[in-house]
C-alpha cells in the first residue's frame, strides 16, 4: 500500500473510532442502556424511527451506570440504532495508530543494507579515514597501530580493491594528520603529528623522502594537490594559516595567515580553482593560478542561526560545489552554483543531533552526491544520496552493523562506496552501480 494511502486509512480509522465513541460525527445519540452489574440489555433495532424512553432503565429498575453508544445514520439504516462494544473501539484505535506509525516509517524509507564485502584489517590496527588511489585499483586508509605496548603508532594501509586483500602497511612515529595521492597516483604524501611530512612512492609504497613541516612544530590537518601535480596545499593545525608547497623542491610559502581554522580543502578537476572551508560561516574560492580569492560561499551569520562549514567538494564537471555544515542541531548539505556562487539546494535527511557530514562524494558523472553521518558508535552509519540537479533525496540506508563513523569514499569509476566504521574500524563496501540501477539514477 502506498504511503499516502496508508496514512489516509490510518486517519480514517481514527476518525471512525472517534465517531463510534462520541457519536457526534454521524448524528448519533447517547442513551443510557442496561449495562449495570453486567446486565447489559441490547435494545431492539427500531426501524420505525421510534426512540426509546430516556433515560433507559436497567432490569433492576435503576438508572444505567454508564452510557451505551447508539448510532442513527441518515442513509441506508435510517433511524436504526446499534450498541458498539468497547472492544471494537479499542481495536479501531490500535489499528489506526499502527497504520500511521507504519506510514511514517515508510515515508522515511531508511533501510538497513548489508554490505557487498569488506577489507581485511590487521589485528590491533584501527583506521579512521579512507581514500582511493586515482586509478581506483587500491584503497588507502590511515589510522593507529596499537600493537606496540609502549605507544600508539600511526599506520597507513594499502588494499587491492579487486581482491580486497591487504597489500602492505606502513607505520609512522605518530598519528597521521592528513594524506593525499598525487594526480598520477605514483606518490602518497602524508603529514604526521611528529611535525614531519612523509612521501611514499608506488608500487611498494616505500618512503621516498621525509622533511620537516613548515612552520616548525606544526602539522597539516588536511592536504590537497593541485591538478598540475606540482603544488600542494596544507592548512596548519596550530596557527591556522594556509600554505602552498612546490613539490619540485618541497619548499612552502604562506597563502593566508590567522583567521578561522581550516576544516576542509577541495580542488576542481580542471585545476583552475580550489575551495577552502573554514570552521566558520565562510568558505573561500581561490584562483589556482593567480592564488587570489575570487569569491565566497556564505552561511547565515546572525548569532542564533550561524552555521559553520565542515566539508566541501567540487563536482567533476566543475558546475556545482557541495558543502556540509553545522546549523544549530541539524547538519544539512548545500549545493552552490560554481559560477555565480549562489545556493541552489539545501539537502536534508540526517536526523537531529546526528554527526555532521564530514565526507562528501560526487558520482563520476556529477549527477549524484553522497554523504555519511554516524550518530554514535553504538548505532549504524547513515548514508544518504541526493540528486544534484534537484537536491532531492533519492536513496538512503543504514550500514548493517553498528559503529557510526563519518568517513567514506567513492571509487573514481563510481563502482564502489566504502565506509569506515568508527567503532571497530571495519572497512565495508557497497556496489554503488547496483544502487544506481535500483533507484534508476
Amino acid at each position: 500500500m502506498p504511503v499516502a494511502a496508508r496514512s489516509f486509512v490510518g486517519v480514517a480509522i481514527l476518525v471512525i473510532q472517534y465517531v463510534l465513541t462520541k457519536g457526534s460525527a454521524m448524528n448519533g445519540v447517547v442513551a443510557y442502556g442496561g449495562t449495570c452489574a453486567r446486565r447489559a440489555r441490547v435494545m431492539s433495532v427500531d426501524l420505525e424511527g421510534h426512540a426509546p424512553s430516556w433515560p433507559c432503565a436497567t432490569a433492576s429498575g435503576r438508572a444505567a451506570a454508564r452510557p451505551s453508544i447508539w448510532l442513527r445514520p441518515q442513509a441506508a439504516l435510517a433511524n436504526a440504532r446499534f450498541k458498539v462494544p468497547w472492544q471494537v473501539c479499542v481495536a479501531f484505535t490500535i489499528c489506526g495508530i499502527l497504520l500511521l506509525v507504519g506510514a511514517q516509517l515508510m515515508a522515511s524509507d531508511i533501510r538497513i543494507r548489508e554490505p557487498d564485502g569488506h577489507f581485511d584489517r590487521p589485528e590491533g590496527c584501527y583506521f579512521g579515514r579512507v581514500l582511493f588511489t586515482p586509478d581506483g585499483k587500491q584503497l588507502v586508509a590511515t589510522g593507529v597501530d596499537r600493537r606496540a605496548r609502549e605507544s600508539s603508532l600511526g599506520i597507513i594501509g594499502f588494499w587491492d580493491v579487486s581482491t580486497r586483500k591487504l597489500v602492505c602497511t606502513r607505520t609512522l612515529p605518530d598519528v597521521v594528520g592528513a594524506r593525499v595521492c598525487t594526480a598520477d597516483g605514483k606518490r602518497l604524501v602524508a603529514s604526521c603529528w611528529d611535525n614531519k611530512v612523509y612521501v611514499f612512492v608506488a608500487p611498494k609504497w616505500e618512503i621516498e623522502r621525509v622533511f620537516d613541516y613548515d612552520p616548525p612544530n606544526q602539522t597539516a590537518m588536511d592536504l590537497a594537490i593541485l591538478a598540475d601535480g606540482k603544488r600542494l596545499l596544507s592548512p596548519n593545525a596550530g596557527d591556522r594559516g594556509l600554505r602552498i608547497w612546490d613539490l619540485t623542491n618541497w619548499k612552502s610559502t604562506s597563502l593566508a595567515k590567522g583567521g578561522e581554522l581550516v576544516q576542509d580543502l577541495a580542488v576542481s578537476k580542471d585545476g583552475k580553482r580550489f575551495a577552502v572551508a573554514y570552521l566558520g560561516p565562510i568558505a573561500e574560492i581561490w584562483d589556482a593560478e593567480k592564488l587570489q580569492v575570487i569569491g565566497q560561499l556564505q552561511l547565515k551569520t546572525d548569532q542564533r542561526l550561524q552555521g559553520v562549514f565542515l566539508s566541501v567538494a567540487f563536482s567533476p564537471d566543475g558546475k556545482t560545489i557541495a558543502a556540509g555544515y553545522g546549523h544549530e542541531r541539524t547538519h544539512p548539505v548545500a549545493i552552490w552554483d560554481a559560477a555565480t556562487l549562489q545556493r541552489l539546494h539545501t539537502c536534508r535527511g540526517f536526523a537531529e543531533f546526528a554527526e555532521p557530514a564530514e565526507a562528501l562524494a560526487y558520482s563520476p558523472d556529477g549527477k549524484l552526491l553522497a554523504a555519511c553521518s554516524g550518530p554514535d558508535f553504538d548505532k549504524p552509519a547513515h548514508i544518504i544520496i541526493w540528486e544534484v540537479a534537484s537536491g532531492k533525496l533519492v536513496y538512503q540506508f543504514y550500514s548493517a552493523k553498528q559503529g557510526g563513523g563519518m568517513n567514506m569514499a567513492l571509487s573514481p569509476d563510481g563502482r564502489w562506496l566504502v565506509h569506515c566504521s568508527a567503532d571497530d574500524s571495519t572497512l565495508r563496501l557497497w556496489d554503488f552501480e547496483k544502487i544506481r540501477r535500483e533507484i534508476g539514477k
